[in-house]
């Protein structure tokens, strides 16, 4: 099973395709593939299921858990690498510390908490933090 990305929201259209899509230069999508995970473009999209929590021209926090809910029935058991705070709250996973994990239930599915990939975080200015989330990618993808 394929690890699941899950964003915040798309404001431009329902279609799965795009979600967190590597292009254009410089949107989340982008930037999750080729400067924080290092990817190329075909690999990212083959390697990761991609989905945001909602499709909309604003964000709803009710909204939001409602998506999280029907995305937690959807992949069972799918690794999901909650992108952001607000996803990560809409999960009810508030305030976790970012690169960190959860294990739910009897460890059929882990949760990963990674910061926003948005341009507009200020956590990505720190080369660390990119070496945080690459060390993340082999639990990720469920390589021992």
């Amino acid at each position: 099973m394929r690890p699941v990305l899950v964003g915040e929201n798309n404001p431009y259209g329902p279609d799965e395709e795009f979600a967190l899509w590597p292009a254009p230069v410089g949107c989340a999508g982008w930037r999750l593939c080729h400067e924080i995970f290092g990817m190329d473009a075909d690999a990212y999209c083959e390697t990761f299921q991609r989905v945001n929590l909602l499709y909309a021209a604003r964000w709803s926090a009710p909204a939001a858990r409602a998506s999280a809910a029907a995305l937690r029935e959807r992949f069972p058991a799918n690794n999901l690498v909650l992108l952001g705070a607000r996803v990560q709250a809409a999960f009810g996973y508030p305030g976790r510390e970012p690169f960190s994990l959860e294990v739910e239930g009897r460890g059929a599915r882990r949760v990963f908490f990674v910061p926003h990939p948005s341009g507009r975080n200020r956590i990505w200015d720190d080369p660390a933090s990119i070496q945080k989330a690459r060390a993340l990618l082999p639990a990720i993808l469920g390589v021992p």
